[in-house]
């Protein structure tokens, strides 16, 4: 019977001692997972801010296109609007210089 009683409380001792390690490596597991909860949300936090970042510098690129664009068409109406008076002074140019020479060679002839 003594023999049995000291075996029990042994049992129950190791028991403990075992429960005592689970409770241990449960709480150790837990707080693991509280870390990993915390380090998960800070990460969600510096993805949003990226990614509100990265549409900010989509809208600035998106933005500076249309100026671009809008200068670039400015720049070739201004170019086509400018070919016209070039193209009538370059006559003028010509049609001088012929008349001159016109005039030039009828001098000759005298």
């Amino acid at each position: 019977m003594e023999e049995n009683r000291e075996l029990k409380e042994r049992l129950k001792g190791r028991e403990e001692e075992i429960l005592g390690d689970l409770r241990d490596d449960l709480n150790s597991e837990k707080n693991r997972c509280k870390e990993f909860e915390v380090q998960l949300e800070e990460e969600k936090q510096i993805l949003e801010v990226l990614n509100k970042e990265q549409d900010s510098i989509i809208a600035i690129f998106q933005e500076e296109r249309g100026r671009r664009n809008n200068e670039e068409a400015a720049l070739r109406k201004h170019l086509k609007d400018s070919e016209a008076p070039i193209n009538n002074l370059k006559e003028k140019v010509t049609q001088l210089q012929l008349e001159e020479m016109k005039s030039m060679g009828h001098k000759w002839s005298q």
